[in-house]
């Protein structure tokens, strides 16, 4: 499965290790993981580094808000588009939860 997100699909995105890896869809749930695929909006992480994903919400969202900037790029598209497509903004979320923490 092809990434736009990452180049070197034989390293973990993560931690950048040479090491067995498992896709990791980035916008999961049941429409977005379909349409994630569609995008390929996919990386390669291997095990732990899969597991922190799923259990650090703060990680997931920089994750996602890097994901959709790039998504955008890649497609020419904007924000907009990408909320019309993906039913949020992942960067405005990121920025508020950072001010949240301030």
């Amino acid at each position: 499965m092809k990434s736009i997100v990452q180049d070197d699909e034989r390293i973990c995105y993560l931690c950048g290790r040479y090491s067995p890896t498992d896709v990791h869809h980035i916008f999961g749930g049941t429409a977005n993981r379909k349409k994630s695929d569609e995008d390929s909006m996919v990386i390669k992480v291997h095990r732990v580094c899969h597991e922190w994903i799923h259990t650090h919400e703060l990680s997931d969202l920089n994750l996602k808000a890097k994901a959709q900037r790039i998504w955008c790029e890649h497609y020419g598209k904007s924000d907009e588009d990408f909320i019309e497509r993906y039913g949020i903004n992942y960067v405005e979320k990121l920025n508020e939860r950072l001010k949240r923490n301030e």
